[in-house]
């Protein structure tokens, strides 16, 4: 991994949008981890 984070589902998510806030992209590490462990 580059500093690249991915979901589930295989998206890449910039490091720059990888952040804990509000915004269509931005997820929580446990948030993350949610995606993988729900699907």
């Amino acid at each position: 991994m580059r500093g690249d984070v991915y979901d589930a589902r295989g998206t890449v998510y910039d490091k720059s949008r990888y952040k804990t806030g509000k915004g269509q992209n931005s997820f929580a590490p446990s948030e993350v981890i949610d995606l993988c462990d729900s699907d």
